[in-house]
């Protein structure tokens, strides 16, 4: 729980990453050219940061603050080691895409700092729960939370990792696909529509207006 987290003097590290240096063979495939430019954002962070960066994962052994693989349930415990940590990077424009990892090491109570995607916004608020930057960008958003006052590291961690718990586990995934499917049965076997459920975004969103976006060929009500 975030309630384990280190106090700012006990923290090792200034930045953390975690994520394994991986890519398609194949440069036709777009995760080719996506897992180069992780490993571009993660040298620049090394070269930036130094010693205060620790990277966790496989195929960084040539950096100077490598720290090997962590277990996947344990990411949120080794970033705890750090000031900020550096979100999924998914380099992706598919509207909402986010990797799991922010979520995971969000309830480390660790400000997570991330490369923005379209409508990802809506799910978590940028400045609320987390720092949203362009790639460009990042470097600076990453001082620019180092340069706050621990209190103001720990306010937003805290808010974030009690965000997730309350609304972005794997139970509630869960519970929305299950959700869902009994409203699409229930039209299916009664012909009533009603609206899909859609609890995954944050209470300042109009839904109504997302529903033609995050959803295909659902039946209107």
């Amino acid at each position: 729980s975030a309630q384990e987290r280190m106090d700012d003097s006990e923290k090792e590290f200034d930045v953390a990453f975690v994520g394994s240096r991986n890519m398609s063979r194949n440069p036709l495939r777009p995760y080719h050219w996506f897992g180069k430019r992780r490993t571009q954002v993660v040298e620049r962070l090394s070269r930036q940061f130094g010693k205060r960066f620790a990277i966790y994962g496989k195929g960084w052994d040539y950096l100077p603050s490598a720290c090997g693989s962590v277990p996947f349930a344990q990411q949120a415990n080794a970033v705890r080691s750090a000031r900020v940590v550096v979100g999924g990077i998914p380099f992706s424009q598919e509207r909402y895409y986010t990797s799991n990892r922010p979520f995971i090491q969000m309830t480390s109570g660790v400000p997570i700092v991330d490369v923005r995607v379209p409508g990802v916004e809506l799910l978590l608020q940028d400045r609320v729960h987390w720092v949203l930057s362009d790639e460009k960008g990042l470097m600076d958003a990453i001082e620019d939370v180092l340069s706050w006052t621990p209190e103001e590291r720990t306010a937003m961690g805290q808010a974030a990792a009690d965000y997730v718990l309350d609304r972005h586990t794997q139970a509630h995934r869960v519970a929305s696909l299950f959700e869902n499917v009994r409203r699409l049965r229930a039209w299916r076997d009664e012909g009533v529509a009603v609206f899909p459920y859609l609890p995954f975004f944050h209470d300042d969103v109009v839904v109504d207006s997302e529903i033609s976006v995050v959803t295909r060929n659902w039946p209107s009500p």
